[in-house]
């Protein structure tokens, strides 16, 4: 293959990621909600798809697991008995809830529909000159539709200490500079 052809191949392959991004996060936020980590961590040790069975069809988890696997998220390993099995990975362990480097409050609220619905905006907002994405997308500034709708403003305060929680612990540990009051 010559390198323009191979150059075309790998532009189509990109583009392929971009069409289908967005099932990197359903995949997720689908092993998130069926509790795949939970459920891998407690079992303590390489778990087969059988003793996995979080309520789905064995062939559907079965595909779950594989692209979760292939992302890296989750990692198959031999069971006792030779068959295959699944452990986690430093990326699944930050699906397990609760926890310190828990990440899924922050990944769910970015992921539901409320806060997806405003990137369908973003052009509008830049080549319009209109109204902050998440207005245009909801009628309300993010502060006021937070106020008024209870669920969303606990997945948001919830998103919100997740994050806070990482970010200042991170801070602490590599910035330490910033405070021992010399700066």
């Amino acid at each position: 293959m010559s390198d323009k052809e191979e150059a075309a191949v790998q532009t189509e392959i990109e583009m392929w990621k971009y069409v289908f991004g967005f099932s990197n996060i359903a995949v997720v936020k689908c092993a998130f909600e069926l509790g795949i980590a939970n459920a891998i961590e407690n079992h303590q040790g390489p778990i087969t798809l059988t003793d996995l069975s979080v309520g789905c069809n064995p062939s559907s988890l079965y595909r779950i697991m594989r692209f979760l696997v292939h992302h890296n998220i989750f990692k198959e390993q031999l069971t006792a008995d030779g068959t295959k099995g699944y452990i986690q990975t430093p990326l699944s362990r930050r699906l397990l809830g609760p926890g310190e480097k828990n990440m899924a409050a922050l990944f769910l609220l970015e992921n539901n529909p409320v806060m997806l619905a405003s990137w369908n905006f973003l052009s509008s907002h830049f080549r319009l000159n209109m109204s902050m994405p998440f207005e245009a997308a909801h009628g309300d500034n993010h502060w006021k539709y937070t106020a008024e709708n209870p669920g969303h403003s606990n997945l948001f305060n919830d998103g919100m200490a997740c994050n806070a929680r990482n970010m200042v612990s991170n801070m602490v540990e590599k910035c330490i500079e910033v405070f021992d009051g010399n700066l």
